[in-house]
């Protein structure tokens, strides 16, 4: 079952870095509120907030994003691409090794455990992200091999990632592709023991004890998803450092209970949205993710494959009548959020600048009149909101029904926001006010993400300018290419963003160091140790 997107309440999901450098008292613990049970432990499966906080901080990938959203070395010493952008070649740290702790050894019993992180465990790892489609898989479908295996014409051993020994891994592409780095960045790239994997067959991260690290944490306890616990890895030999000697997380029944825990000092660090806000916070407080919210076409819907009834209908919306909802923070002004990056810069310094209708009666009427004309049934949409955007879309509707007449009927369905995911399995709405998320959140992905839920859209020349957008390799022509994409679904009528909802990193007073970036739908914290009171 899919494990609900939007974690702690309507926010994105958050992945979280825990080290520090250089501090003053390195045994500190922080404690941490969440509100989302966790399932999983094994990093490919991290969903949640507890669950992507401990991926990130118990396992290194090859490579990491730093403070300011780059791409750097983590679990490689270094790599390379090859002149045509098709190959790269990544060298590994030697001295990594799986950390087994003595709560491990039952799995293991005794057998002859190669403790060494190698390419092997990457190739494994990458391979098994393809197999099982797991988050990340849409941009390794790009890795050679990949196309004839999910069209039933190759294996598994035919796609082009290998380890040429043990601390060398290949990658070929079948083209380039800028996102395959990124995607190497977060928990899709972590890697996993093969041979532990088999050995906890069945059971495998379901427990403290069912799951091996090799980050500079380990998982030391799993308390029936209630509390998690992450120690300081003591074989850890990479490049970042754990001086803190613990991370406690508890497990809230409610958003509203880690607000208080954090106001009562019980919490070091609350990540919430602005729902939740504190008005008078204690420590310091930093943006972190934002959500996009807009209202969305579904093309899969016959009627809505109709551009001119599209166009007809969102652009004929008065925006000012539409109540600003409680998880609002301002408004949206582009598709893509502006926290994603596009490589080593904030997106939002490309962000267009209105969403591309002028709110013109005039224009809504001719375009419904070409609508009419090539529609010959009856117009009856289906329209999913949220509960706190009900009246607005009731008065969105009222101004179609003046404007349009009986050419249009509209029924208002509203959902749950945590029931996002629901309602687009369901598929059963016309038009809909939805978050824009993707499994794999970069520009990029999101606006990939088009293709299929929620909008099911589908055309030659935006296939054309996403293709353009995937392969730009250079920083500008990406900005670019992201625009002009995000420009196109807009114009269409197929998504018109409405509001931008963000969530806040609060930090409690004396706890420093912490760092965070919004790439690939993360933040990383670099967390320093609470300041003596003096």
């Amino acid at each position: 079952m899919i494990k609900r997107l939007i974690s702690l309440s309507l926010s994105l999901i958050m992945v979280v870095t825990l080290f520090s450098g250089c501090s003053l008292f390195k045994n500190a613990e922080f404690h941490i509120g969440f509100i989302d049970e966790i399932e999983s432990l094994d990093p490919l499966k991290a969903t949640g907030d507890a669950e992507t906080m401990s991926a990130a901080n118990c396992f290194e990938g090859l490579l990491k994003f730093n403070q300011n959203g780059e791409i750097v070395l983590s679990g490689a010493t270094k790599y390379a691409i090859s002149g045509d952008g098709l190959t790269y070649t990544f060298s590994l740290n030697p001295k990594a090794v799986w950390y087994v702790a003595e709560l491990n050894e039952g799995i293991l019993n005794g057998t002859d455990f190669d403790s060494r992180v190698t390419a092997h465990d990457y190739v494994y790892t990458i391979k098994k992200v393809i197999k099982e489609k797991l988050k990340g898989y849409e941009n390794y479908s790009y890795i050679r091999g990949v196309k004839e295996y999910y069209e039933g014409v190759g294996d598994l051993d035919s796609i082009l990632v290998t380890a040429l020994d043990d601390f060398t891994l290949e990658i070929i592409l079948v083209e380039p592709h800028s996102e395959i780095l990124s995607t190497l960045a977060e928990s899709s790239g972590a890697p996993s023991s093969e041979n532990f994997m088999s050995l906890a067959e069945g059971v495998y991260g379901t427990t403290a004890s069912t799951i091996i690290c090799n980050g500079p944490y380990y998982v030391a306890e799993c308390n029936k998803g209630k509390t998690l616990v992450l120690k300081r890895n003591p074989k850890y030999k990479g490049r970042s450092r754990a001086e803190n000697a613990q991370i406690n997380f508890k497990l809230e029944k409610a958003q509203k209970n880690v607000v208080a825990g954090f106001a009562s000092n019980s919490y070091d660090i609350l990540l919430t949205d602005s729902a939740n806000r504190i008005e008078n916070p204690n420590g310091k407080i930093s943006p972190v993710t934002n959500t996009v919210w807009g209202i969305v076409s579904n093309c899969s819907k016959e009627i809505m494959k109709n551009e001119n009834l599209r166009k007809a209908l969102l652009s004929s919306i008065d925006y000012s009548v539409i109540s600003t909802p409680r998880f609002a923070t301002g408004i949206a002004t582009g598709v893509v959020a502006p926290d994603y990056l596009v490589t080593t810069r904030h997106y939002n310094v490309y962000s267009v600048d209105n969403v591309g209708f002028d709110s013109s009666v005039d224009k809504a009427n001719e375009y419904m009149v070409l609508a009419s004309t090539q529609i010959k049934e009856a117009i009856n949409l289906t329209i999913y909101v949220p509960d706190s955007l009900e009246n607005s879309m009731k008065i969105i509707c009222d101004g179609w029904k003046d404007l349009f007449g009986s050419n249009i009927s509209t029924t208002i369905v509203t959902f749950d926001p945590n029931d996002y995911e629901t309602v687009i399995e369901e598929n059963n709405y016309h038009l809909a006010i939805l978050p824009i998320v993707s499994e794999s959140s970069t520009a990029v992905s999101v606006l990939r993400s088009i293709h299929s839920a929620p909008c099911h859209f589908t055309d030659n020349a935006y296939e054309s300018l996403l293709r353009a957008t995937e392969v730009s390799l250079k920083e500008q022509q990406k900005a670019t290419a992201i625009n002009e994409c995000e420009k196109y679904i807009v114009s269409s009528g197929v998504v018109v963003p409405l509001y931008l909802a963000s969530s806040d990193i609060y930090l409690n007073d004396g706890v420093t160091g912490i760092y965070n970036t919004t790439a690939k739908n993360a933040v990383y914290f670099n967390l320093g140790d609470k300041k003596s009171a003096n």
